[in-house]
């Protein structure tokens, strides 16, 4: 019996931005099993090393935290929707207030999440973009 050959008809190309160790392998633990189609390709701590990151491999989807060492996620957030390539930006974060919900909305994040309860959405996001891009690919595939 041939073994099974499993592919992917869609990647979703991830970075994590965090400044907690624990929580980025716990949200690449989340990512894998709940949303295999996701290729989590990079991950930074701090915020300049997060813009040289994302700048230089060019993720679709970029998770991100506001609270980060050597300067905050907002940084982050500018400089990456202000580049010619800017990702789909999901923050994740514990600094839930809507003024910050705004200030994130209006730099261009296009998902706003609560860390406490906000990773299952986070996973039906990103399964909607594995979709949105199965189906796009698929559409290219037509004559």
């Amino acid at each position: 019996m041939e073994p099974t050959t499993i592919t992917r008809d869609a990647i979703v190309n991830v970075v994590i931005v965090d400044g907690t160790p624990f929580v980025r392998e716990r949200l690449k633990a989340l990512l894998h099993t709940h949303v295999p189609q996701v290729d989590v390709i990079g991950e930074a701590a701090e915020a300049q090393a997060a813009i040289r990151l994302i700048r230089d491999i060019r993720p679709d989807v970029v998770i991100l935290d506001l609270q980060l060492a050597g300067g905050s996620g907002f940084n982050v957030l500018r400089a990456v929707k202000l580049s010619s390539y800017a990702p789909i930006v999901i923050v994740l974060t514990n600094l839930t207030t809507i003024e910050y919900h705004v200030a994130c909305l209006e730099a261009g994040a296009e998902f706003f999440l609560d860390k406490s309860f906000g990773l299952d959405l986070l996973t039906d996001i990103l399964g909607h973009l594995v979709r949105r891009l199965t189906s796009d690919s698929h559409e290219e595939d037509r004559p």
